[in-house]
Parts: structure tokens; C-alpha cells; sequence
């Protein structure tokens, strides 16, 4: 996989791909009527790739390409460096460590957080 554009952190990329196209709240992308929308971690990988992350059988994506293409972007491991919850957390999760992917899910699939309100954490842990 080609890198389009280069960014120095996640949040940033974050920040770029929700500019592309509404949110989801259901796994890495969702469909209407009116196109794809993309989690905040599909959201970047766009931002870096150029396109939405590749769709295997059954319109899952393919999550452990797409963690390690992100990982390898970035040089960060989303797997298994970890961050803690912000401190308002879904279910008093609030300063609990755990992998950024874990946080970024919680944070955009449970909490249905903003890209931008994810992007923000992420920056303030470093990301």
C-alpha cells in the first residue's frame, strides 16, 4: 500500500479523513443511500491512503491489514501502545490504559464520540 499523504500524527490524519465523508458508529464503515461513512481510524487510513480500507467478503473490513497499514504509518504499534480512557469514559472506564485501537473503538463505536473530540484525545496523549 502506497502512502498519499504523509502526516506526522493519528489525530491529524483523523482530522483530514472526517473531512471526507460523515461518521460511523457501527465498526469500521458503514453504508446508506448516500455512500460510505467511516469510523475515525477508517477516517485516517483514507487520509494516508487515498482510499477506504479494502472490504472483505461479507462488507467486513479487513482489520489486521488495515491496524498494521495504520501502524506502519504512523510507527505506532495501535495494537498494543497504549493510552489511557478520557476521563469521562463510557462505563467510569476514565483514566484506564488500554491500546489505542481499544481507546479509538470505545471512544467512536460505544460513546459515538466526533472524529474531532477523538482527534483531540489522541493529540493530548501524543498521537
Amino acid at each position: 500500500m502506497q502512502v498519499v499523504t504523509h502526516y506526522i500524527y493519528l489525530s491529524d490524519a483523523i482530522l483530514a479523513g472526517a473531512r471526507l465523508r460523515p461518521q460511523s458508529f457501527a465498526g469500521w464503515l458503514d453504508q446508506d443511500a448516500h455512500g460510505f461513512k467511516t469510523c475515525a481510524l477508517a477516517a485516517a487510513y483514507e487520509a494516508v491512503y487515498g482510499q477506504l480500507p479494502s472490504i472483505q467478503e461479507g462488507a467486513e473490513v479487513n482489520d489486521e491489514a488495515t491496524l498494521k497499514a495504520l501502524s506502519d504509518a504512523f510507527g505506532v504499534d495501535l495494537e498494543r501502545e497504549e493510552i489511557p480512557y478520557p476521563d469521562d469514559a463510557f462505563g467510569g472506564l476514565g483514566g484506564v490504559v488500554s491500546t489505542i485501537n481499544d481507546v479509538v473503538g470505545t471512544m467512536n463505536d460505544l460513546e459515538e464520540q466526533s472524529r474531532e473530540v477523538i482527534a483531540a484525545h489522541l493529540k493530548a496523549c501524543g498521537y
